[in-house]
């Protein structure tokens, strides 16, 4: 059978003109250049119409889908100053890809400052924050980085660097009172206020003396909550031109009486505020004249628009702002001044032709102000309402400046300035060309597939794709031929050319930009033809249930494969026929099912009608790498058998699997395995947002769940599964996921442990691990040359290396820890064979004490060595000078308290090595040894009746283990006390004899680091009334309100939703 390509390609009629597609004539080739105006779906197919010699035509689509590109937010450069919180600084990727994750280099910034990386959903951030204690000038570097490598974009790596100067702040001058804060309407008591306070030009701000239930919030620039009585805020903003202005924000609660907040002024006035020398509302009525702007001529040549700005205007005085008096509640709203005619300012944006930037205003005001350009703007180029500029130049932009003139509600003029730079070129886009390997018989000639290549586009990759229109291919190779404008390289092999040798053609491509490119086409001589060596066959007794998709495999071995296991044929669905030899269209063929085929792996796609699905044979046309196919006399030979199925789907006659109990690897990520088996060919996937970072192993059902140390405990989610079976038929799952446990909690460890050359056996015990703690050695454990145990009772550690020179010399023994509450973690300790100098010599670093929240430095007692760590301590972030050994170990604010050994790798000259490591031993951010000692536990006061049981809901305090509450020892003639632990519910029976007596019950807490806190439920016994009922005094009916409105707000945190609750604590 001869195959005959198409002769010529035109897109079918109802293609979406929002795309922009078009198609070579010749070639075939897409090319799609979406409209940015248009609204796309996610995915679209483009259908294609090709004509073929005998002038029959066949529309075949391409399935098309939008793909995001990661940008960077601009970020100016900054300006701090010493003893003075900063501003946090949002550093913003958005649009990246779920599995990457934005990077900094901590070293870089200013002492006080930290990092606070949030990298989960396609919003990448990183949020500096602190106060700066030392000044200096530093240049702060970022990066995505995906895989463990920095994403490329296509100007080169997505990095960012900005520079921070730190200034001393005995530099500032005096604070200057401004009103820049509207004070909020009064609220009535329990209604909570949203003040914004405007951050935009801010470098620092302090928010001080608010009112008890109000915080400030300094990601959003946000005082928020609930107050609880009337008060005065101070704001103190530091201005990125180094000034500083202070504001009072007066807050009232009505009903609530005087102020909380000491008065400091007194009823005398003060100087009146003054005024910004920008204009304010002493705007002209008039407007001035725009001038003329100007666009790019059609020739692509950029011109220069001249901006136009609004002419200086007289400034009307503002009104005073007195200080308040100990009766005023209000401040005047007439001292507010109107905005001002400078409000806007963009920085110049650069941009490469071909890719899209995103940049925001450098200035803009506190109040929203709408933007719009003013005239004409390139067709690439929006500003949004908000000011943000989004710029997306084709390649085909001439580089140069484009100005475009934009305008305020507010009346301002102002211009936004983008300079375009040259595209990057077709060989700096376009990697990996390659030729998929061919083959050939001796004697014979055949011709390889178009060569494909690795193409970036906006800084995404794209594999598999076919070279520019365009590109112009030539050989100076005698061992074959190719033609200029497809690529395609044809050889004969030699009669004589043994079987299993190699004929390669090296191709030169000159791209369309004058760039060029190279790869090598490889032919392997083949002993006999590849359609009589292979028979593909799929797999059998696969179907669908009505409106469902199945997928039909090959089975493997049936079909050629190259030297990477990779399918080397070409597949496509096979012409059907009727009786009378006419060829049947799509519907008729394959009786109302929708069938596709993968070209590359040959699988089959069927998706059965919606009713009364027929079983189908789908025949399937091979075309081998030889030239040859796999019909015999134009008749196919290879076929897919697909049921239908209409009893019970497989999801249906089976019932949903759950999970296995969770637990903890040595990186604190939370593994999880489906409990029981699947059927092969089912799938996994996962279907909706969680709050943490899930992956899904598509085949096995397996769970991670990244979690990082900022990660709060408590924080329950579920994870919403779907389970594709063989059939096509679904059933859908939820898996809980619970961040707390003791697993995730207790500090366990164990020093490295060292051994000898000579064989002896070495016990290393467990620094620490909490009581009725169990241990095991991992099944992973194989390592070649070692031997390892553990107690299961004490978690000693027995290890010899007894292996040769070929052996590793270093190795983690993983050993699974179960707790109490039956949780699990897997500590990787580290092994290391000593010799030479390493054996000589012992390396020690000196033990420090540090509180949640600190750093502290280490140093070695030797030099001449290199230092490297292990690997990751949980609750503590790490770093060593690999010249010097120093160690920088920082806690997070929620460490729990405990001793951690951090283990360092110490190479000498001689290249022997050893493990030492560093214990630092963490105490809560107040200083205490453990959270017992840090946390006050409130007495519960509950109120009973005689010969009744009072139920006491137990608050929970923060950084409790989970089920922390046990009974302590309690005996008292007649009384009944009960404790659900899964709960946190206390049942007390109070006999009938008890009116008037007071008893204490003792409650034990287990918190988070094993230690253990106690408080008393004091149960007030009501006295008998002369009628012989019980009549509470008004104070106990005030214990009994208060206890139900405990017991509701407890009902109310158990019937929560977790996934939201956990938002609003993460984020």
């Amino acid at each position: 059978m001869t195959v005959y390509p198409p002769t010529s390609y035109k897109l079918a009629d109802g293609v979406n003109p929002g795309w922009g597609a078009t198609v070579d004539p010749a070639t075939g080739e897409i090319s799609i250049t979406p409209d940015s105006d248009a609204e796309l779906p996610e995915t679209d197919t483009i259908n294609v119409e090709f004509t073929f010699k005998d002038n029959s035509t066949k529309v075949v689509g391409a399935p098309i889908s939008l793909q995001p590109d990661p940008v960077y937010v601009d970020q100016a450069d900054k300006v701090y100053w010493t003893g003075r919180e900063i501003n946090p600084v949002d550093i913003r990727v958005n649009r990246a890809t779920y599995d990457s994750g934005l990077t900094i280099d901590e070293s870089t910034l200013p002492a006080g400052i930290t990092a606070d990386l949030r990298n989960f959903g396609n919003i990448k951030h990183i949020f500096l924050k602190g106060t700066p204690t030392e000044t200096g000038t530093f240049e702060v570097k970022t990066q995505l980085v995906e895989g463990g490598s920095v994403v490329e974009g296509a100007n080169g790596p997505l990095e960012q660097t900005f520079t921070i100067t730190v200034k001393d702040s005995a530099d500032l001058p005096a604070p200057v009172e401004e009103n820049f804060v509207e004070d909020p309407k009064p609220v009535k008591p329990g209604e909570s206020v949203d003040i914004k306070i405007p951050t935009e030009n801010a470098s620092s701000v302090e928010v001080t003396d608010l009112p008890d239930g109000l915080t400030y919030d300094d990601e959003e620039s946000k005082i928020k909550g609930t107050p609880k009585a009337s008060g005065k805020a101070k704001v103190e903003i530091i201005t990125n031109d180094a000034k500083v202005i202070t504001d009072t924000i007066d807050i009232q609660v009505e009903g609530s009486g005087d102020s909380t907040t000491p008065e400091t002024t007194t009823s005398e006035p003060t100087t009146t505020k003054p005024t910004s020398a920008t204009p304010t509302s002493g705007r002209q009525t008039t407007q001035p004249a725009p001038k003329p702007t100007t666009k790019p001529t059609t020739s692509a040549q950029p011109t220069s628009g001249q901006a136009t700005s609004a002419q200086p205007t007289t400034p009307k005085p503002t009104t005073a702002k007195p200080t308040t008096s100990a009766q005023q509640t209000t401040k005047p709203t007439t001292s507010k001044p109107a905005p001002s005619v400078d409000d806007f300012a963009w920085k110049t944006l650069t941009v490469q032709a071909g890719t899209t930037k995103v940049t925001v205003p450098s200035r803009k005001p506190s109040k929203t102000v709408n933007v719009r350009v003013d005239g004409d703007a390139p067709e690439w180029l929006s500003v949004a309402s908000d000011g943000q500029v989004v710029a997306e130049p084709g390649r085909d932009v001439d580089p140069g400046t484009y100005k475009v003139d934009v305008v305020s509600e507010a009346g301002e003029r102002d211009t936004v300035t983008v300079k375009v730079t040259a595209p990057v070129s077709d060989s700096d886009r376009i990697s990996g060309m390659e030729y998929k390997d061919s083959y050939v018989q001796a004697g014979k000639t055949n011709s390889s597939r178009r060569p494909i290549a690795v193409v970036d586009r906006d800084g995404v990759k794209y594999t598999g794709q076919p070279l520019p229109a365009g590109t112009k291919f030539s050989t100076k190779s005698a061992e074959g031929t190719v033609d200029p404008d497809t690529g395609v390289v044809t050889v004969k092999a030699p009669l004589r050319t043994p079987a299993g040798e190699t004929i390669e053609v090296p191709v030169d491509f000159t791209y369309p930009d004058g760039t060029t490119g190279k790869a090598t086409a490889v032919f392997h001589v083949d002993a006999a033809a590849q359609n009589e060596a292979y028979a593909p066959a799929y797999q059998e007794g696969l179907g669908a249930q009505p409106g469902k998709t199945v997928v039909v495999p090959l089975i493997d071995g049936t079909y050629p494969v190259n030297k990477d296991r990779e399918n080397v044929g070409q597949y496509a669905l096979a012409p059907v026929y009727d009786d009378k030899g006419n060829e049947l269209g799509a519907e008729k063929a394959y009786k109302g099912w929708d069938v596709s085929i993968d070209p590359d792996t040959g699988a089959v796609y069927a998706t059965a009608p919606e009713e009364d699905p027929e079983p189908i044979t789908v025949p399937v046309t091979v075309l081998y790498a030889d030239g040859t196919t796999s019909d015999e006399e134009n008749k196919p030979t290879v076929f897919a058998r697909i049921a239908s199925l209409t009893g019970q789907s497989l999801a249906q006659a089976n019932t949903a699997g759950g999970y296995g109990k969770p637990f903890f690897d040595a990186d604190g990520n939370i593994r999880m395995f489906p409990a029981g088996s699947m059927p092969p060919g089912a799938t996994f996937e996962q279907t909706g947002l969680t709050a943490l970072p899930v992956e899904i192993d598509p085949e096995t059902g397996a769970i991670t769940v990244k979690v990082s140390e900022e990660a709060p405990v408590g924080a329950n989610f579920d994870i919403p599964l779907k389970l594709t079976l063989p059939d096509g038929s679904v059933q859908e799952m939820v898996v809980p996921v619970a961040t707390q446990s003791e697993a995730a909690n207790q500090a366990v460890s164990w020093r490295p442990v060292k051994v000898t050359e000579a064989g002896t056996p070495v016990t290393v015990e467990p620094s620490q691990a909490p009581a009725g703690t169990s241990f095991a050695l991992a099944a992973s454990f194989d390592a070649e040359g070692w031997q390892a145990s553990v107690d299961p009772k004490t978690g000693a550690i027995t290890a010899v290396r007894n292996g040769d020179e070929a052996d590793p010399q270093a190795t983690l023994i993983p050993v699974v820890v179960t707790f109490a509450d039956g949780s699990q973690r897997v500590v990787e300790v580290p092994a290391t064979t000593v010799r030479g100098t390493a054996a000589l010599t012992q390396v020690t670093y000196p033990r420090v004490t540090i509180n949640a929240g600190q750093t502290a430095i280490l140093r070695p007692n030797v030099s001449g060595a290199s230092f490297s760590l292990v690997k990751p301590i949980p609750g503590l972030r790490t770093k060593v000078d690999s010249v010097t050994g120093e160690l920088t170990v920082a806690s997070y604010d929620g460490t729990v308290p405990g001793p951690r050994d951090i283990p360092v790798q110490v190479t000498f000259e001689d290249s022997s090595h050893t493990i030492t490591s560093a214990r630092v031993e963490v105490r809560t951010k107040s200083g205490k040894d453990t959270l017992a000692e840090s946390i006050m536990l409130n007495d519960v006061s509950a109120v009973g009746r005689p010969d009744s049981t009072t139920r006491v809901t137990l608050p929970v305090p923060s950084k409790a283990a989970d089920q922390p509450f046990s009974l302590g020892e309690f005996d008292a003639d007649g009384w009944e006390v009960s404790l659900d632990r899964a709960r946190g519910v206390l049942d007390v029976h109070v006999p009938a004899d008890a009116a008037g007596q007071v008893k204490e019950i003792p409650v034990n807490v287990l918190l988070a680091d094993g230690s253990t806190g106690q408080f008393k439920v004091v149960v007030d016994v009501d006295g008998a009334a002369a009628d012989g009922s019980s009549k509470p005094s008004p104070v106990v009916w005030v214990l009994a309100v208060i206890g139900l409105l405990g017991a509701a707000g407890k009902v109310l945190y158990d019937n929560r939703d977790s996934f939201q609750h956990f938002l609003e604590r993460w984020m």
